[in-house]
């Protein structure tokens, strides 16, 4: 069964490395825009993550020592900046969301000693923000950035904690 694993593993990483050539050759001699070569970076991380789950969190940590962060603009006297792995953090989890609702005995979560604790951290930052949006002190876009900064730590989590 290890063979197996080690087979797969190299298959989808020359799959991904192919995909990644065939896009960068589109775009450097056919001439496509640099969306359709992001487009299709995605979809191949998508995939991997469907498929192997391992990998792409690898990928993931991988890019979270290395990605170069996109300002976006300022609010309230703070950059607003979007990472790389933040991008590709939303890519993995979808493919690995997929993976869990076509595989249903993997189960949506498995019970943690942390989930109640995540649970309760998230739904009073919720609370919370949604307070502090209602009252006027932060403003719309503000929160949802932050919280969903807050939120993204916890879906690595989920996704280690519910790999298979």
């Amino acid at each position: 069964m290890r063979k197996l694993d080690k087979k797969a593993q190299v298959s989808n990483l020359v799959l991904v490395g192919i995909l990644i050539i065939i896009a960068v050759v589109l775009f450097k001699f056919v001439g496509f825009s640099p969306k359709v070569l992001v487009v299709l970076i995605g979809f191949s991380l998508f995939f991997l993550a469907f498929f192997r789950t391992d990998f792409a969190l690898m990928l993931l940590i991988l890019s979270m020592l290395l990605s170069p962060e996109l300002g976006l603009g300022v609010i309230t006297g703070r950059a607003v900046v979007i990472r790389l792995d933040d991008l590709l953090l939303f890519v993995v989890f979808f493919g690995w969301f997929a993976k869990m609702a076509i595989n249903k005995e993997m189960g949506l979560l498995r019970g943690t000693a942390l989930n109640s604790p995540i649970f309760i951290y998230i739904s009073v930052c919720l609370i919370s923000t949604l307070l502090g949006i209602f009252r006027g002190y932060v403003r719309l876009t503000e929160a949802i950035l932050y919280f969903i900064k807050y939120c993204e730590y916890f879906l690595i989590y989920f996704m280690v904690a519910h790999r298979s």
